[in-house]
């Protein structure tokens, strides 16, 4: 009778559901920042601001990046004012210079004009400086809610250095890890930007946007980056990575 029963308890358990471990906030911001990088990247992108009166700029911008963001570089391509303008990031978005022809002016970028756009774009700077999410952010809050029919974790998150944020707001949804929507807060915790990211798709197994749109609610402006070209796993000089490269592209 005894082996009986211990035959049935056991066929029942393993005819009950699994109940997965619940991951913490930390967990999950660390996965959808894990999901996106690459040890080395090549991309080829397509930026259109549209301003508050609804006149578009496009420009072409190639960029590397390389240890998962810790170090990238970005040149604007065209339209021909803008060819040649470049920005360096280094040590995860810390250092940062810009590069504008025109005047051979090389500027590093103090923690102070990080909010500051570049060619007018509703990125800014700190947008653009890429980093970590794991390293820069510290999560406060998480709680599950649907954005678009897709369920997501929530997360509320504060800046673990310097920022022009007081704090972000991101949907990462719940089966994938991507990240659908991330709303922005300036130092008066006002909502300030949105940032909504689509066609995500897998490319040599990175999670990758295939658009990008930067809402700024403040100037009633929004920029839009669309992936053209996108190489993950290529190889990536070091030298990339110098006011050098930046000042002679």
């Amino acid at each position: 009778m005894h082996t009986i029963t211990t035959t049935v308890f056991a066929a029942l358990m393993l005819a009950l559901p699994t109940v997965a471990q619940a991951l913490t906030p930390a967990e999950v911001l660390a996965k959808a920042d894990a999901i996106q990088k690459s040890d080395t990247a090549h991309i080829l992108m397509e930026q259109t601001i549209t301003t508050t009166s609804g006149a578009t700029r496009t420009f072409r911008i190639e960029s590397w990046s390389k240890g998962g963001d810790d170090q990238s570089v970005m040149r604007f391509i065209s339209p021909a004012p803008s060819a040649g303008i470049g920005m360096l990031s280094l040590e995860g978005g810390d250092v940062m210079w810009a590069y504008f022809p025109d005047s051979d002016d090389l500027r590093k970028i103090a923690s102070s004009a990080r909010n500051g756009s570049m060619e007018g774009s509703d990125f800014s700077y700190e947008d653009m400086s890429g980093g970590s999410w794991e390293d820069d952010w510290t999560t406060t809050e998480m709680v599950d809610e649907d954005l678009n029919g897709r369920s997501c974790h929530k997360l509320t998150a504060t800046p673990k250095g310097n920022s022009s944020y007081s704090k972000m707001v991101a949907w990462v949804d719940a089966e994938t890890f991507v990240t659908h929507q991330v709303h922005y807060l300036d130092k008066k915790d006002r909502h300030v930007k949105t940032l909504e990211m689509s066609g995500w798709e897998q490319i040599s197994g990175t999670w990758t946007p295939r658009e990008m749109v930067m809402h700024n609610l403040k100037r009633g402006s929004q920029t839009a980056i669309k992936m053209i070209e996108v190489a993950y796993g290529v190889e990536v000089q070091d030298s990339l990575f110098t006011t050098d490269f930046i000042t002679s592209m």
